[in-house]
C-alpha cells in the first residue's frame, strides 16, 4: 500500500514524539518542554503539479508545458529539469531588490569578482 506524503509525515510526528518523550522521562536535560529546532521541524509534502506542467513561477504563477518553455526559468542544476521555480523576470526583480537594499554587499561581491577576472586574465 503507498502510503501519502502526509501519512508519512504524521508517522515521522508520532515516532519524533516518542523519542522526545522516552528521554524526557529518563531525565535527559537536553530536551527542555520545547523540542530542538531539528526535531520541530513541520513536514510538508510536496506539492505535485498537474503532469502536463513542468515548471511554475512561484511568484507570477508562469507555467512551463514543454521542454522549450523551460528556457523562460533560471538555471539550477541540482533540479528534476535543470531549473528554478522562478521565471527570469521575477528573479532579475528579486536580484534587483537585493542590490538596491545592500549596496555595500553588492560593491563588494561585485569588486571581487573584478580582482578575480583580471587576475587570471593578465
Amino acid at each position: 500500500m503507498k502510503r501519502t506524503p502526509e501519512q508519512v509525515a504524521e508517522t515521522v510526528r508520532q515516532i519524533m514524539d516518542r523519542r522526545i518523550a522516552k528521554l524526557r522521562a529518563e531525565g535527559e536535560s537536553r530536551f527542555p518542554e520545547k523540542p530542538p529546532r531539528k526535531y520541530r521541524k513541520s513536514i510538508k509534502p510536496h506539492i505535485k503539479l498537474p503532469k502536463s506542467v513542468l515548471r511554475k513561477c512561484k511568484v507570477c504563477g508562469l507555467e512551463a508545458h514543454k521542454e522549450e518553455d523551460l528556457e523562460l526559468f533560471t538555471k539550477a542544476s541540482s533540479t528534476k529539469y535543470g531549473r528554478q521555480n522562478f521565471c527570469k523576470v521575477c528573479s532579475n526583480k528579486d536580484r534587483k531588490r537585493w542590490r538596491d537594499e545592500n549596496p555595500e554587499k553588492w560593491r563588494e561581491i561585485s569588486k571581487r569578482a573584478y580582482q578575480k577576472r583580471v587576475r587570471f586574465s593578465s
